[in-house]
């Protein structure tokens, strides 16, 4: 039997969080991986897209996996699995967690956070297809990537690359799916405003194919008066968060 080839790119910016979570549980996986670690900074990439398309570019796997650098894997036959699932997918990119655009629901057997909370609404049982896949963790075979790589022409920062991807392989019927893997992430995400710039490019550039996009930080119209109402939202519920965390400030600075 030939062996079988994954190439996992990761890029990091703490290696103590590296070596802690992604690259212990790779070293206890059953099947062994290529591992190409990418420290942004040293290399001065500026965005995830340009990082992690760079990180494929040297790589030498049939099967590529980006992942973020506080992932872990409990399962020793994870990543055999993960490949599997690839080969049953075939021409499509997987991950461990995604959103429907059809009922705006996360599907995830992922835990994420330090209490470890549940990532997903749903708990899933076979390969779930789904609109958008979440950054934490994507995986397609070579020949998949070769057809669809990362803008980084368009995004130039780290969001909502996983979600241009997916969406721009749906353009080419390429499909993305959830798989039923358990995992870990110590994160649980952070939006900024660095997101919503992100965010607004990925609305125009496909606006003209989705009405509606869902990822598993928000859903959005594309419509052109529906995201502008959208962006206001956001930012009043911003300032009122602001507000409100300035007042229990004041609060325990009384007490």
């Amino acid at each position: 039997m030939n062996q079988i080839r994954v190439s996992v790119i990761a890029c990091y910016n703490k290696i103590d969080i590296l070596n802690d979570y992604l690259d212990k549980s790779l070293s206890k996986q059953s099947i062994d991986v290529e591992r190409i670690y990418i420290n942004n900074k040293e290399l001065n990439l500026n965005s995830a897209s340009s990082c992690l398309n760079h990180g494929a570019s040297i790589s030498n796997g049939d099967y590529l996996i980006f992942a973020h650098q506080d992932i872990s894997f409990e399962d020793p036959d994870f990543i055999r699995k993960a490949v599997q699932f690839t080969d049953v997918a075939d021409d499509a990119i997987l991950g461990i967690a995604g959103k429907k655009v059809e009922d705006f629901k996360i599907y995830s057997n992922m835990l994420h956070g330090e209490k470890k909370w549940k990532a997903g609404n749903y708990q899933i049982l076979d390969l779930e297809p789904v609109q958008t896949l979440d950054e934490v963790f994507i995986m397609m075979k070579r020949s998949t990537y070769d057809k669809v790589r990362f803008d980084e022409e368009l995004l130039t920062n780290w969001h909502l690359y996983a979600v241009d991807l997916c969406l721009a392989a749906a353009q080419l019927n390429i499909k993305s799916y959830v798989m039923p893997l358990d995992a870990y992430h110590l994160s649980t995400g952070n939006i900024d405003k660095s997101f919503y710039d992100e965010l607004n490019k990925v609305v125009k550039k496909h606006r003209s194919e989705f009405p509606t996009i869902a990822s598993t930080c928000v859903n959005t119209s594309t419509n052109p008066l529906k995201y502008e109402f959208y962006k206001i939202r956001m930012k009043v519920t911003s300032v009122l968060m602001r507000v409100a965390r300035n007042i229990k400030r004041f609060v325990v600075n009384l007490s």
